[in-house]
This record gives C-alpha cells, sequence and structure tokens, in this order.
C-alpha cells in the first residue's frame, strides 16, 4: 500500500494525518502512541510505523 498525506505545521511541530485504512489496522484512536522506526542504509530509507501498548 502506498498513501500520500501533507504535513502541516501546528503549534511549532510539523505533523500528518494517519489514512483511515491505517489507522483501522493499527485500531488507531485519539491520544494513542505512535513509534516511527526509521532504517537508513545504502539501499535507501525505510519508516515504519508501530503503535506502542
Amino acid at each position: 500500500m502506498k498513501y500520500k498525506t501533507k504535513v502541516q505545521s501546528t503549534g511549532g511541530t510539523l505533523s500528518t494525518s494517519i489514512p483511515k485504512i491505517i489507522r483501522d489496522l493499527y485500531n488507531l484512536e485519539k491520544g494513542d502512541t505512535v513509534e516511527w522506526v526509521v532504517s537508513i542504509d545504502e539501499q535507501g530509507t525505510k519508516v515504519t510505523l508501530e503503535k506502542s501498548e
């Protein structure tokens, strides 16, 4: 799956939305914490989203 979202400025930080299908897949609700895992190597950059329990 591939999704595009816009980055917005919110109170001095940058934020973006999480598409509904991903929100439903992770059962995310307002106030939940997510962890962005970034891997950088010679193949490129990979970003993974995980829900913190």
